[in-house]
């Protein structure tokens, strides 16, 4: 008993961890079998046992059943296999997987009262095969008890088994060697084993039965005068699946330049596999955002994005590789004139900020240039960070500035109005600071005005009402006439 337990262990264990197609049992015995990840189709492929002979001129085992068949099947499911015992009978003998397929076992042959010929075990039958079901052969009878009969063929892939012979009659001579063997219906299953029966005229030697051959052969009958029946062989349970496993992770075959882009942009990702490709957004999500090996972006703001490229098969998906895209902010350009309006002849630096580098329209590399424009100018500057480029345009006005002028005392510098007349706006201009006070022409004080360089020496004046006024200095150095006119 503890034999039987080991033995059974051992194919359980087999079984249960050795998962590589195909798994064949030959032991009679109840197993396990658990359904390989991702395998969801087997093929199966069953024998029943083969009938003993019977005794004392008994007829011959009848042979096993088969029957194959293909079914779906759930990964990780657990199935039931009982592989027939031999000699055993049609209930015992019964090779199955499940509920799905099974295959009786050969009948055992039984004796017979004399004077007649028969007892044969009847054949086993497939059931549930969805591609054969074949029926073993029935024993060869037997007579009395002289002589036993052949042991029928199992069921193969092929065809039904044969029957086994008759034995002949006694006539008074015991010499005759018992039934012929039945065979096979194709392999796996077995042939029959031929019926005793002895080598003299006065049966004192025996010509011994013999027992099934290999998977579901009928074993076949004995004599009476010491020759044993055969016993029939075990049944058989095959369990096969094609092989397949999931891909191996693709491999990122992005170029770099497509991994670091600027902000408002898409990109183009690439995976190499050995299947098809599946992109997803997270690593984890079970709906994929595109399929093939390469996937264009939406447009991407400033930030950090990974997406997961995975290799998909018709057993499973493969690991998923990451792939990393770096999206730089393109850079917010500002540009600024240290005036707005100038005269010709006279200069304004502009200035830009908000990037690494920059490039201006002028061919000047720095961020800020002088310019001296004749005439109302634009001008084009680049900024440049983390290979992001924006570009900006500021216009630089130039006034022809035709308003009254006056010479400062030692001749120093120009003071000059624009436009002049005008119609409440206009702009003073100065060589260098000064306070200006503007009066009316009843010599009332309306305005008071400051020059300093940090305005580059100049200043407008808005919203004046109608009339003539005079710009002067605190010594009247300077006065010049002023006509507003809406």
């Amino acid at each position: 008993m503890k034999k039987v337990f080991t033995t059974m262990l051992f194919a359980f264990t087999a079984c249960t961890f050795a998962q590589v197609s195909p798994q064949t049992y030959t032991v009679p015995g109840v197993y396990t079998f658990t359904v390989p990840a991702s395998v969801t189709s087997i093929t199966v492929e069953v024998v029943g046992s083969g009938g003993s002979g019977g005794g004392n001129g008994g007829g011959g085992g009848g042979g096993g059943g088969y029957a194959k068949g293909s079914y779906n099947v759930i990964p990780g499911a657990t199935l039931a296999i009982q592989v027939g015992a031999g000699g055993a009978g049609s209930s015992a003998g019964t090779s199955s997987v499940s509920g799905l397929i099974s295959a009786t076992g050969g009948a055992n042959g039984v004796s017979v009262s004399n004077p007649n010929i028969g007892g044969g075990g009847a054949g086993g039958t497939g059931i549930g095969g969805n591609i054969a079901n074949y029926t073993g052969g029935t024993g060869g009878g037997g007579y009395w008890t002289y002589f036993g009969g052949g042991g029928a063929g199992a069921a193969g892939s092929v065809s039904n088994g044969t029957n086994g012979g008759n034995t002949i009659a006694w006539t008074g001579v015991c010499q005759t060697p018992g039934g012929a063997a039945g065979t096979g219906g194709g392999t796996p299953g077995g042939n029959g084993g031929k019926g005793a029966g002895f080598t003299d005229s006065g049966c004192n030697i025996s010509n011994p039965s013999a027992g099934g051959v290999n998977f579901g052969g009928g074993g076949g009958g004995g004599n009476g005068n010491g020759g044993g029946a055969g016993t029939g062989a075990g049944g058989y349970c095959q369990i096969s699946w094609l092989s397949c496993a999931a891909p191996a992770a693709p491999t990122n075959s992005t170029p770099v330049t497509n991994q670091l882009i600027c902000a408002n942009n898409t990109t183009t990702l690439s995976a190499a596999g050995t299947a098809t490709v599946n992109w997803y957004a997270t690593p984890t999500a079970t709906t994929p955002l595109f399929t093939g090996n390469s996937y264009v972006t939406p447009t991407l703001t400033a930030g950090n994005y990974t997406y997961y490229a995975a290799s998909t098969n018709t057993c499973a998906e493969g690991p998923r590789t990451p792939i990393t895209v770096t999206v730089n902010a393109t850079p917010n350009l500002t540009v600024t004139s240290s005036a707005s309006v100038i005269c010709v002849s006279q200069t304004a630096t502009l200035t830009a900020s908000g990037a690494t580098t920059y490039s201006w329209s002028t061919s000047a590399p720095t961020n800020s240039i002088i310019v001296s424009p004749t005439t109302t100018t634009s001008y084009t500057v680049t900024g440049t960070s983390n290979n992001c480029a924006n570009a900006a345009v500021i216009t630089q006005s130039v006034a022809i500035c035709t308003g009254i002028s006056s010479a400062m005392t030692n001749n120093e510098q120009i003071l000059s109005i624009y436009p002049n007349p005008n119609k409440g706006d206009f702009t003073v201009i100065a060589g260098k600071e000064m306070d200006l006070l503007i009066i009316n022409n009843l010599g009332q004080l309306v305005k008071k005005i400051s020059i300093t360089s940090t305005d580059n020496y100049r200043v407008s004046v808005s919203d004046m009402t109608n009339g003539i006024y005079f710009i002067t200095n605190s010594d009247n150095s300077i006065k010049q006439k002023i006509v507003v006119t809406k």
